[in-house]
């Protein structure tokens, strides 16, 4: 394990650096929020649509059948996410609305953003990563969100947003997101077999495809930019503090703690029995060890509710983060060399 946590621990640095990057500028108050929240709908509209297109649309035909799993391996780590939360919440006694902004932020974890980062950054610094697991974590990644992205914003937004006086309606537009179009438009590209006449040099298709692919290759460090930044910009209202610092330690316990545990108990007992292809392990690994979902917070600021606890439990579970993150993915490339 020791000869993977330094080569680990420097590749987390480099995100924490973007990140870093993201939060001093939006913390400087220099750049105005309006700049941000460009950036936001940049990455999420146009940026991350182009990456999945490009990511998607390249797809292996004959790896399609490990895509099919991995909308039932959604299903599976949203339920185990509920089961967990429960009970972590029910055992330290918190309820009304800390324990449902809790059970949200500890079930639905960052499965987009995060996991993609650690297959496309992180093997810069790490190369056994891309030498084991190949170029086909994103695709899969892809998969695993096409089915995630929708139960977060239906179930996840009904969890953390329905109280009483709030209106905690939720939005078609919200179920079809961009990257989801993203995904579609790529599998379309890959089925259909159009991808060989985008890359055709002799048609003016190339330059095009080519403009998208440039794109992808900046979606993820600007994505770490805005990450940050969306960080530097959560605000307070003044609530105490302790019930929020209390909900926030019982989240981090759930993903960073249980969420192992329950894969790690999983992988000796199943997974390497398993005929499974060893990316599929490593996306469920990488989906099982994720901060909570940014998006929550663009929920709560909608519906005006369980906003601080969005803040406070965002800000201190992504700085953790990346400090047991480097430990978790060294132990899991000991555990699969």
């Amino acid at each position: 394990m020791s000869e993977y946590f330094l080569p680990v621990f420097y590749a987390v640095l480099r995100l924490l650096v973007l990140m870093a990057i993201g939060f001093i500028v939006r913390r400087s108050g220099k750049w105005a929020d309006d700049f941000f929240q460009g950036l936001s709908v940049l990455v999420v509209r146009v940026a991350l649509p182009a990456y999945f297109v490009v990511r998607v649309g390249r797809t292996d035909l004959s790896e399609f059948r490990s895509l099919l799993i991995m909308p039932a391996l959604a299903v599976f780590v949203v339920a185990v996410g509920i089961l967990l939360s429960m009970g972590m919440f029910s055992l330290l006694r918190i309820s009304g609305r800390d324990r449902r902004a809790g059970m949200a932020m500890a079930t639905f974890g960052n499965s987009g953003y995060m996991p993609l980062v650690m297959v496309e950054i992180v093997p810069l610094s790490v190369p056994v990563i891309a030498e084991r697991f190949g170029g086909q974590a994103p695709v899969l990644i892809a998969a695993y969100v096409f089915l995630f992205s929708p139960i977060l914003w239906s179930l996840g937004n009904y969890i953390i947003t329905r109280h009483p006086g709030t209106d905690g309606g939720l939005r078609l537009r919200d179920l079809i997101s961009p990257p989801l179009i993203g995904i579609l438009v790529g599998l379309l590209v890959a089925l259909t077999g159009i991808v060989r006449l985008l890359d055709d040099p002799g048609l003016p298709f190339r330059p095009v495809f080519g403009a998208l692919e440039d794109v992808a290759g900046i979606t993820l460090p600007l994505a770490l930019i805005n990450l940050g930044g969306l960080i530097g910009g959560l605000r307070f209202s003044g609530q105490e503090m302790r019930p929020l610092l209390k909900v926030t330690a019982a989240v981090a316990v759930v993903r960073y703690v249980l969420f192992p545990a329950v894969f790690f108990a999983l992988f000796f007992s199943v997974l390497r029995h398993l005929a499974l292809p060893a990316v599929v392990v490593f996306v469920l690994f990488l989906e099982m060890h994720v901060p909570p979902a940014t998006n929550l917070s663009l929920m709560t600021g909608q519906a005006r509710v369980n906003e601080d606890h969005t803040a406070a439990t965002l800000l201190g579970t992504y700085v953790l983060y990346l400090v047991v993150m480097p430990v978790y993915l060294a132990l899991f490339l000991a555990l699969t060399g």
